[in-house]
């Protein structure tokens, strides 16, 4: 039907590729997350913005599972709600055999504040993730079950996940996700703290940040300073 409306109304070419409406009936709206389409007959729906027509879900992902290592030969598209595998010395798929094989992964997910949030990435053998085609984690390599943390801000909203992984030999491990980042006091904050706090501190000291709920707490530990060693804590 894309292609049909791109050559009755003598559009571009490109529609075919960044057009911002597509067609669908109920079952593909449910299967991509489209709100208000019923029935059987296909339909024309327009985007606001992402995503991209009729291909990848919102708050969910598009699993495309390759038989190669290197992201050829796709052999299976689906549906994944979340990135979170342990194949063991498996594969995804008995089509799809136990080494070598590849996967790229795509989702529209709404972020529902603004902030940073952690990423999270635990893979065996290699890993990318991208942000709105910003690179946030990337370990490309040979390894065993290995955990990686990256810190980014996004605005609130909609934004694109897309995730990388191969598998060379023996186990499979592939999780990615997130979660607002714990609260970090800056460095001004901190230097006020140490100004204004009662006993007064003095360089040298160490200092450890920890959180609670939705306020960070600075316990200065102080080393001996003056007549004796103790501790203060501040909540900012």
């Amino acid at each position: 039907m894309l292609l049909d409306t791109v050559i009755h109304e003598d559009r571009g070419v490109v529609d075919l590729l960044d057009a911002d409406y597509t067609f669908v009936n109920e079952r593909l709206a449910r299967h991509y997350g489209i709100p208000n389409v019923y029935g059987a007959r296909f339909r024309r729906i327009t985007f606001a913005g992402p995503p991209p027509p009729g291909t990848i879900p919102v708050n969910a992902f598009r699993g495309e599972y390759y038989d190669n290592a290197d992201l050829t030969n796709r052999l299976l598209v689906r549906t994944d709600a979340t990135i979170n595998f342990d194949w063991g010395l498996g594969s995804p798929e008995p089509s799809i055999g136990p080494d070598t094989f590849s996967v790229r992964w795509e989702g529209y997910w709404d972020f529902p504040v603004s902030g940073r949030y952690r990423f999270t990435m635990t893979t065996d053998d290699g890993m990318r993730v991208w942000a709105d085609n910003v690179s946030v984690l990337d370990s490309w390599i040979l390894q065993p079950a290995t955990t990686y943390l990256a810190d980014v801000r996004f605005s609130a909203g909609r934004h694109d996940i897309r995730v990388e992984f191969f598998d060379n030999t023996d186990e499979a491990v592939a999780k990615v996700s997130w979660a607002q980042a714990p609260n970090i006091l800056g460095k001004d904050t901190i230097g006020a703290l140490i100004r204004n706090a009662p006993n007064g501190l003095k360089w040298g000291s160490k200092f450890s940040l920890t959180d609670q709920g939705t306020f960070s707490k600075v316990s200065a530990y102080l080393d001996g300073l003056g007549s004796g060693s103790g501790s203060q804590s501040f909540r900012a």
